[in-house]
């Protein structure tokens, strides 16, 4: 099981009209709800399973710019914004603490490469620096090896995955969302090209928008309207430890480790070695998008042929599937967490202090060139697709959400819309 997420009133009776119909109760689905009603704006979300029953409450809780590419500087600061704020537009408690990230370097070649990133970084440098020798024990202590370097982010944060979608989702309510769990909308309709309603496990719902925001559910989602989205998925592995008094204070990546100080004592931890991409009939259709982006991140991804692919394979009217999927719940990578566990008391011993309290996985939402889709649907009025975020999506949920609800609404945005346009994929 996923770790425990605070629990929310939803609603029983949905209405028969609104102005915009969001499938998918994870954080871009709900930030995007919670901005639109914010604006005065009638929502409707529509989520079959339970609001961040799947990657938005299993995620690493980090916040971070470091190694990010120029196309999110945007999104990103605007992002670390609307995290600072997060407790007081909710009203209630996010986990979100500022926290210094520091990514270390075992050896000249990855000094190099965080060097680079920083000579070319802009904006998203600003802050950061690269610190080494005596310096480096200061700013880690308890640090055991050999290490060339890190790269520091005194601006980086964390929050509480169980906590946050949670917290939007009661706000969003507050102002007039509707929010529907156990919800599974049967079939998106059109009429004369544009969307004109939903069919749910409910009812009808008459509506003009119709957002999109399924997570590794999207593409299944589009498929039914003829809309290709190239999108897959990664299985990742997280753990966490019991209580800890004596650890980092940091948010910390050493030699594949990452880890996050959680808030109620101990810490959330992965291997990222345990991070696999499941063989599935779309990793065929697929091939000719992924192949570049395996290779530049093989050392981080191990390919599995398991019983998915027969499960995908057999149903090929997939939505047949979702019944027994209301939220997908996967088995971590076996021993990740006590593999994970050895890997961090070899780099931090005061870890050998712990144990591993709970191991679970969830599925990451890819896209061929790592850059997510928040996007309008050329050739359906009133349809957008907010999907696809490669493993950023929780980090930038919030500025994700608002650009999501500028577009709807036709709001000037906060963030240029440009790089994360649907047809850059086609």
């Amino acid at each position: 099981m996923g770790p425990p997420v605070v629990q929310i009133v939803t609603d029983e009776t949905i209405p028969a009209v609104v102005d915009v119909v969001i499938v998918g109760g994870g954080i871009i689905g709900i930030a995007t709800a919670f901005n639109l009603a914010r604006r005065g704006i009638s929502v409707l979300v529509c989520e079959k399973g339970t609001i961040a029953g799947e990657q938005s409450s299993r995620n690493l809780g980090w916040i971070r710019k470091l190694m990010r590419g120029p196309a999110l500087t945007q999104l990103l600061q605007r992002s670390d914004r609307l995290w600072c704020e997060m407790n007081i537009s909710t009203g209630a408690e996010s986990g979100y603490r500022q926290r210094p990230m520091v990514l270390v370097a075992k050896d000249a070649r990855q000094s190099a490469v965080h060097e680079h990133w920083l000579r070319g970084a802009g904006d998203l440098g600003r802050g950061a620096r690269i610190v080494s020798g005596s310096h480096l024990s200061s700013v880690l202590p308890g640090l055991r090896g050999r290490f060339s370097s890190a790269l520091v982010d005194p601006s980086a944060g964390g929050a509480e995955p169980t906590y946050v979608t949670s917290a939007l989702a009661r706000a969003a309510r507050e102002r007039g969302t509707t929010i529907a769990t156990g919800c599974r909308v049967l079939e998106i309709e059109r009429s004369g090209g544009a969307i004109s309603g939903v069919v749910t496990e409910r009812g009808a719902v008459r509506c003009k928008t119709v957002v999109i925001a399924g997570g590794v559910w999207s593409r299944m989602l589009c498929e039914q309207l003829g809309v290709e989205f190239p999108q897959q998925k990664i299985l990742m592995s997280i753990a966490r430890t019991s209580p800890l008094a004596a650890g980092p204070e940091q948010l910390v990546g050493v030699d594949n480790i990452l880890l996050r100080p959680h808030i109620g004592g101990g810490y959330v931890f992965t291997d990222m070695h345990d991070n696999t991409a499941p063989i599935v009939p779309d990793s065929l259709l697929l091939m000719g998008k992924y192949i570049r982006p395996y290779l530049r991140n093989r050392r981080f991804i191990r390919l599995r042929l398991d019983r998915r692919f027969l499960e995908e394979m057999v149903s090929k009217e997939k939505q047949a599937a979702l019944p027994k999927n209301r939220v997908l719940d996967p088995p971590p990578v076996r021993n990740a967490g006590n593999r994970a566990k050895f890997g961090l008391d070899a780099v931090f011993p005061v870890f050998s202090e712990a144990t591993v309290e709970q191991v679970w996985a969830g599925y990451v939402d890819f896209l061929p060139d790592e850059l997510p889709v928040i996007s309008p649907v050329d050739n359906i009025s009133g349809l957008m697709i907010v999907s696809g975020f490669s493993g950023l999506g929780f980090g930038v949920g919030p500025a994700a959400g608002e650009l999501a609800a500028d577009i709807v609404s036709g709001d000037t945005p906060q963030v240029n819309p440009g790089p994360f346009k649907l047809s850059r994929l086609a």
